[in-house]
């Protein structure tokens, strides 16, 4: 689905300088989609005499009433940017947002396709090079170049040359922001650059070098694609200092099964996620440490893999599930701690702001006192609640969210005001009584859900700003009602 919105004017100073995006055209195309899901949505669609005919001529031709099986794919085009409102959009949904940054980046790497002209072979000045021959079939050469010779390559801008990469360009993700906004920034040192990188993997039919030359025929890069197109993004701003690796294999004439080998064992790694590379900062190194020094029963994981060597005899929780529940019950709510990655991406060192150590542990009791509720529920959960429980971790958050939303509307305080209330939280009876709550909201919110959206998508509702907080108004309603008839129930 592709839903575009333009500025009517055409002038140049109306296109260099962008609307804002709000939440509200974002979700209007959500929620129309959103009908696409079920048979009953699409026959609403079918039926409405609104229905552009185009769209019921396209509904009947792909025959989409007898179809139930399809993957739904959301962009959003226009010539403005984001406020923040769109951005919580964006962060809690999958609509790809294709804005005007994006289109001008587009129409440049357009005009330089158009412009482009191709010479064979190409030729860099090279640093000493680390020459290898493995049975005169083909060459390997390990050295450094200019990065502005890197991006003098013909077939970047239209990605030619990245034919027998596993992957093209993945638009403007983290490496390319990350690369940009340094060579954006006049503080950062270019020089460094050999220090952070970690090489270009070129495949070649032929490779000379001569003096202080080197040159590569029928040449094609294999790793490296996302961060060669950032610095081709940002030619304009290299300098001669800035030096990257590469290393260069020539085929010569070797069969294609060892071409599709080097290409296969240069990709084939696991994933660094966001949370992976704030592992090392000290904020982490601080939570962790703060919880070996004064937790009894938790110790936080800051990396993958096997470093539990502090966590004998102790409950391990991860680095990146407590940042989302301090998100979502102290901060930003359920819908941006939901996207883990994007998150810790964007928001990991704001979101532990004023946050100590009384903050987190709370918020690891809240989350596991709701674990102990589902389970007991699920001994005894209707068909609805089963529905609720399939998007459980979404659903845990969104009770943290509720936390927050309920104490600022009875007590007009935020959560991060508990702190004089910690000891409360680990007293059995307390405790005991959270898990009563929990399991009657939990009753409650899936009664609400099945009267008022008895066809839609519970996970889609809990995405929805509005709707959540629709949500959030009825339990908060529900649990003031038991307080007037007993204020003990006041956990």
């Amino acid at each position: 689905f592709i839903q575009s919105k333009f500025g009517d004017s055409t002038k140049e100073e109306n296109f260099t300088s962008a609307r804002k995006i709000g939440e509200k055209e974002p979700s209007h195309f959500i929620g129309s989609v959103e009908k696409f899901k079920t048979k009953e949505g699409i026959k609403t669609i079918l039926e409405s005499p609104k229905t552009a005919k185009e769209l019921k001529d396209l509904i009947v031709d792909l025959d989409l009433m007898e179809k139930t099986n399809f993957d739904f794919k959301m962009i959003f085009i226009s010539n403005g940017e984001h406020n923040q409102d769109s951005l919580d959009v964006d962060a809690s949904t999958d609509i790809e947002f294709v804005l005007l940054t994006d289109l001008k980046d587009e129409y440049q790497r357009y005009v330089s396709v158009i412009n482009a002209t191709k010479s064979d072979p190409i030729d860099f000045e090279f640093y000493p090079v680390n020459k290898t021959i493995i049975k005169s079939s083909f060459e390997s050469m390990i050295c450094l170049i200019k990065t502005k010779d890197l991006v003098s390559i013909d077939g970047i801008s239209d990605y030619s040359v990245f034919t027998e990469n596993v992957r093209g360009w993945l638009g403007r993700n983290r490496v390319f922001k990350a690369i940009s906004n340094n060579l954006k920034d006049n503080t950062y040192n270019q020089e460094k650059n050999i220090l952070y990188h970690n090489g270009i993997t070129i495949i070649c039919s032929d490779v000379t070098h001569k003096n202080d030359k080197i040159s590569m025929k029928n040449l094609s890069i294999v790793n490296g694609c996302q961060s060669t197109y950032a610095f081709y993004m940002n030619r304009s701003k290299l300098i001669n200092k800035n030096h990257i690796l590469i290393k260069i294999i020539s085929l010569k004439d070797h069969p294609l099964i060892e071409k599709k080998n080097i290409v296969h064992y240069s990709n084939n790694q696991i994933a660094v996620k966001a949370s992976d590379l704030v592992s090392l900062s000290d904020n982490s190194q601080y939570i962790k440490n703060i919880f070996l020094e004064k937790d009894t029963d938790w110790c936080i994981k800051i990396k993958d893999g096997k470093d539990n060597a502090d966590c004998v005899d102790k409950k391990i929780i991860k680095l990146a599930q407590l940042s989302q529940y301090v998100a979502a019950l102290y901060n930003v709510g359920h819908i941006r701690a939901a996207n883990k990655n994007k998150l810790i991406e964007t928001s990991y060192y704001t979101i532990f702001n004023g946050i100590d150590y009384k903050h987190m542990k709370i918020a690891i009791i809240l989350s596991s006192l709701f674990d102990q509720a589902i389970s007991k529920l699920a001994l005894r959960q209707t068909q609805e609640q089963e529905r609720l429980l399939n998007t459980y971790h979404l659903t845990k958050l969104f009770f943290l969210n509720c936390i927050k939303h309920i104490y600022m509307k009875i007590h007009n305080t935020k959560t991060t005001d508990l702190i004089p209330y910690f000891d409360s939280f680990e007293k059995e009876e307390i405790q005991k009584s959270f898990i009563t709550n929990y399991i009657n909201m939990v009753i409650d919110l899936t009664a609400y859900l099945k009267h008022n959206h008895q066809l839609e998508d519970y996970k889609s509702i809990l995405k929805n700003k509005e709707k959540s907080k629709l949500l959030m108004d009825e339990i908060t309603q529900e649990y003031q009602k038991n307080i007037s008839k007993d204020p003990s129930n006041d956990i």
